[in-house]
């Protein structure tokens, strides 16, 4: 009830905030429905994970369950509608194995990363796998200096790409910061492989490499411009 009530509060407001400030209003009451969904969620999630061991977890699955997984995303695509940003309800050491593509790039860096990837070195057990997939942000760099159209061509062929991109600069500017309204959905911070290596060891993580596309894993219509990382918890 207080969630309901301090959105419809906020709500309230709008019409007497300036038309500059209304997008950080609107954050602001989608964060509210988020932090609802989460709360209502993890109250039945710590009933049923509480003596949870050998946990596989697909953490931002969207629409692409994964059979014999615990499918966790914040939208209806999940089994259980938890916010990522804030801890699992899982106990230490209680899953095999993590999966993750497309949602690191969707958190802050410094800020909520860090904290995030602590949480999943916390809930894997020693010797379990993290398994990641970011856009690859070497490719449209090398290209945009290179002079080479490969990656302006093959963006402006894909259904997400926004009409307003004219030049390959307003590109480069699309893939680090994807001015997307929808809650959740921009791009916050862009990653090559020592970055990423680089907050993956500042976790605890080892073992960091390049791995290949999985088919098994890993969705087909990301295969290209993603990058796949591997690494475990000692």
């Amino acid at each position: 009830m207080r969630w309901a009530i301090a959105i419809a509060a906020l709500r309230g407001a709008r019409r007497l905030v300036p038309e500059p400030a209304r997008p950080e209003l609107r954050r602001a009451i989608e964060e509210l429905r988020a932090a609802a969904v989460d709360a209502a969620e993890r109250r039945r999630a710590r009933r049923t994970l509480h003596g949870a061991r050998g946990v596989r977890l697909n953490l931002g699955s969207g629409g692409r369950a994964r059979p014999g997984w615990m499918n966790l995303d914040l939208d209806r695509g999940g089994e259980l509608r938890l916010d990522l940003r804030r801890p699992l309800p899982l106990p230490d050491a209680s899953c095999a194995e993590v999966y993750s593509e497309h949602v690191l790039e969707h958190l802050a860096y410094p800020g909520e990363v860090e904290a995030v990837l602590r949480d999943w070195f916390r809930v894997l057990a020693p010797g379990g796998v993290l398994s990641l997939g970011v856009p690859d942000t070497e490719w449209p760099l090398v290209s945009y200096v290179n002079g080479n159209d490969e990656y302006f061509d093959w963006c402006r062929r894909q259904p997400w790409c926004p009409p307003w991109i004219e030049t390959r600069l307003d590109q480069i500017n699309f893939h680090f910061r994807q001015q997307i309204p929808e809650f959740g959905a921009a791009h916050r911070y862009a990653y090559d492989f020592e970055t990423l290596a680089a907050r993956l060891d500042a976790a605890g993580f080892a073992d960091v490499v390049r791995r290949a596309f999985d088919p098994a894993s890993d969705a087909e219509e990301r295969r290209v411009g993603t990058l796949y990382v591997r690494a475990t918890r000692p």
